[in-house]
């Protein structure tokens, strides 16, 4: 079913900086800012791509070795395990705040 126009906002930086309750900014700091973030997320998946080639491989491959698991199983468990750790840690971190809270 088809959105009426009326519905429709337009989609403009000014509307998106008022929507997220940001003040404007200058034009040519859009322009660095994004250039350097950029930057960051190159640097950031570039070191995560080196850890993870030195050190989370070779450690999986040891894990392998010394325990008799097959490596597609390896995997797909330990693998899964390490992608997740962040995710479990915060909600573990946050569940103890709310219970110190009395929520």
């Amino acid at each position: 079913r088809p959105v009426p126009v009326s519905c429709l906002m337009e989609c403009t930086w000014e509307v998106f900086l008022d929507q997220m309750c940001l003040p404007p900014t200058p034009a040519g700091y859009f322009a660095h800012a994004a250039v350097l973030e950029i930057g960051a997320f190159l640097a950031a998946f570039t070191g995560l791509a080196v850890v993870c080639d030195d050190f989370l491989v070779t450690s999986l491959e040891t894990l392998c070795e010394r325990h008799g698991v097959p490596e597609d199983i390896a995997g797909a468990t330990f693998m899964a395990l390490g992608s997740g750790a962040p995710e479990v840690t915060f909600s573990i971190l946050v569940t103890l705040e709310a219970m110190g809270d009395g929520v």
